[in-house]
């Protein structure tokens, strides 16, 4: 699919399976990890670095992106997770199997052939021994921005690139102190490897093995946002690492970080996914396969607070001879984002898990969780949205706040808006499941509301990208929408005072501007690149669906199905059920719309009560079987690209 306000771009095809990514803030460059184990494939083990360009070309018609590779640094095994930190300097913990690596990123200058920098001069000697580091950092290397580049990869296009700054006979870099390798080769294959210079040896320290079984190993890693001075370690094992994250002085430039042990013990019964810590550094969440979503304390003495209820999503049968049940979802991923401001919540933060099903087999959707903290402590569901019924594989909350992103087992990837997790983009960019995903920092982005890159277990690497214009298209459709509503409700409004001939003929021609709006959408979603308001199209194609069906028959209704407002529709609920009470309303109106309400509810997918669903179901089995039966077979359906949309709206009519 294929928008003017979304892009998706491929980049780069890998040397080696990459299993994680990483933003950096230093220089605005991004970090790949990955590789083919200690197996002897042949498969190298690295660490890349790497400058993302989200435009390669001043001419504003130009969207392309491009990719410069800055640096390649391999490892003994390959690298599953990371995290960065930085204060002085910019570092990577990598987790290498059963142990922890500590890297520093810093800025240095490379030595190249002259033929190559000079465009053609014959080639002088690479004196290697003559390449000495260059402080400080900010003097050489400035922070990148997304200007018009090239799209060539080559040293000689680099010396027009405003972030790399060109010096005699070479050219800047970032190199990693601490790496084991003496030897760190560019993946840019024009540009010869080099040796890290003697003034900065290798540190031996630097390397911390985690307290597990040989048999086990790191799955995954978080550290506190707050303070930056904890990291906590998840195993194979369940077993929970935690260590003190000791910063070097500020006079010492060129030291590392160490880690101090704390605590480790056993949290979980089973492999522990994944860990996230809250902005402020208050609760550790972390999820396991034992069926567990543990909520601990980020200080001495870590001790548990809580547990996410998974029971609320559904249990098993019970099983004999245990007579127990197990819940029938489990959560995979978690992660933490900070609440934007745009959202009506007074919450300081918003909890993100993934929910897919326990069972391989099972052909249930995977669903994204939104939690949210209430006075008590507690995390509760404030939203559930369902995603896909391939395994999510993947997600990645954007540091402002406002969007999260979604990989999954087919290779898609989808962005949502996290207020209310609409989702505004959808493209399947990779043949085979999404390892990793990272929001481009929103400081550094300054071409598209936000860009999201995505890897893969097919080695290929892609941007995604949405553009500002996108609330423009969405408030102009809501607008069309609102028009023709307005539209069929006058025609119902006036009915009376109009012949036959001219309501059925006025009426036709608004049922015919309905269809053709729908089409337009259709081609909206027909495209072969990404859509954004992917979720708006598709709410107002069901709109649509039930103005020609004659589904709906309540404006309020219809309008509140129409932008998927389920709070007012909870509230005019309510209306109805007092009106009906005092008598405004006759007992048959209140039903009818009372049924009206509830089902557009349900189509939104809002849990219905066991008393509603009881309601619902006794009307359908009264004489008004019309409309049930009309929605039964309905192929509306908000959580999947619906079809067209229908006829609510006929006769609808707008207070004025």
């Amino acid at each position: 699919m294929s928008s003017a306000l979304t892009s998706s771009h491929f980049l780069q095809e890998m040397a080696y399976p990459p299993y994680c990514i990483q933003p950096l803030k230093s220089w605005g460059m991004i970090a790949i990890g990955g590789g083919g184990g200690t197996a002897k494939t042949g498969v190298t083990n690295a660490v890349d670095l790497k400058w993302i360009y989200l435009n390669q070309s001043s001419d504003p018609t130009n969207n392309k992106c491009s990719i410069q590779n800055v640096n390649s640094f391999t490892q003994h095994d390959s690298v599953m997770r990371m995290v960065s930190l930085r204060k002085q300097h910019e570092y990577l913990i990598l987790a290498l199997n059963r142990q922890l690596k500590v890297v520093m990123l810093k800025a240095s200058h490379r030595e190249m052939d002259v033929g190559l920098a000079t465009n053609g001069l014959p080639a002088s000697p690479t004196h290697h021994q003559d390449s000495v580091p260059i402080i400080p950092v900010q003097r050489f290397v400035r922070r990148r921005h997304n200007s018009s580049t090239s799209s060539t990869t080559d040293p000689i296009n680099m010396q027009h690139r405003a972030s790399v700054v060109l010096h005699r006979n070479g050219q800047a870099t970032v190199e990693a102190i601490g790496n084991e390798n003496m030897t760190s080769a560019s993946p840019t294959s024009r540009t010869p490897s080099f040796s890290l210079a003697s003034a900065t040896s290798t540190i031996t320290n630097n390397i911390y093995t985690v307290p597990i079984h040989e048999q086990h190993y790191v799955n995954a890693l978080v550290v506190c946002p707050a303070t930056q001075s904890k990291l906590f370690v998840g195993a194979s094992d369940g077993s929970l690492a935690i260590y003190e994250i000791i910063w070097p002085a500020v006079s010492s430039a060129d030291r590392l970080i160490q880690l101090k042990l704390l605590a480790s013990f056993k949290a979980h019964e089973k492999e522990i996914d994944d860990l996230a810590v809250d902005p402020f550094g208050t609760w550790l969440i972390s999820v396991s396969r034992d069926y567990h979503v543990q909520i601990r304390q980020c200080s001495p003495t870590f001790d548990k607070h809580s547990e996410l209820d998974l029971s609320q999503f559904g249990m098993t049968k019970i099983s004999k001879p245990s007579n127990t049940s197990k819940p029938l979802y489990r959560i995979r991923h978690v992660r933490f984002g900070l609440v934007p401001s745009s959202s009506s919540s007074n919450a300081a933060f918003f909890l993100y898990t993934s929910l897919i099903p326990q069972a391989v087999v099972d052909k249930s959707a995977s669903c994204i969780i939104q939690w949210t903290e209430n006075k008590q402590r507690e995390f509760i569901v404030r939203q559930r949205r369902m995603v896909s019924y391939d395994r999510i594989s993947a997600i990645a909350v954007s540091n402002c706040g406002q969007y999260l992103s979604v990989g999954d087992s087919g290779g898609f990837v989808r962005i949502y808006e996290t207020d209310r997790l609409k989702l505004l983009y959808e493209h399947r960019a990779h043949s085979i499941f999404v390892t990793d995903l990272a929001f481009v920092l929103r400081e550094e982005n300054y071409l598209f509301k936000t860009s999201v890159l995505s890897i893969s277990a097919d080695k290929n690497l892609y941007v995604h990208n949405m553009s500002a214009k996108t609330d423009t298209l969405r408030k102009n459709l809501d607008a069309q929408l609102e028009r023709l509503i307005d539209q069929l409700a006058d025609l119902e409004q006036l009915k009376d005072e109009m012949d036959e001939n001219e309501y059925k003929e006025a009426r036709q021609d608004t049922i015919d501007q309905l269809e053709e709006f729908n089409k337009s959408l259709e081609k909206m979603k027909s495209g072969d690149g990404g859509l954004s308001l992917l979720d708006d199209v598709q709410r107002i194609q069901n709109a649509i669906k039930s103005a020609i069906s004659e589904a709906f028959q309540t404006p309020e209704v219809m309008r509140f199905f129409a932008k998927k407002e389920p709070v007012q529709l909870r509230n005019h609920l309510a209306e109805i059920e007092r009106d009906t009470k005092v008598g405004k309303l006759s007992g048959a109106e209140g039903a009818r719309k009372k049924k009206e309400i509830l089902d557009a509810l349900r189509k939104l997918g809002e849990t219905l009560t066991t008393e509603e669903e009881i309601y619902l179901k006794q009307y359908m089995e009264s004489s008004n079987t019309h409309f049930a039966k009309m929605n039964e077979s309905s192929d509306v359906n908000v959580n999947a690209l619906s079809a067209v949309a229908a006829k609510q709206i006929e006769n609808a009519r707008v207070p004025r």
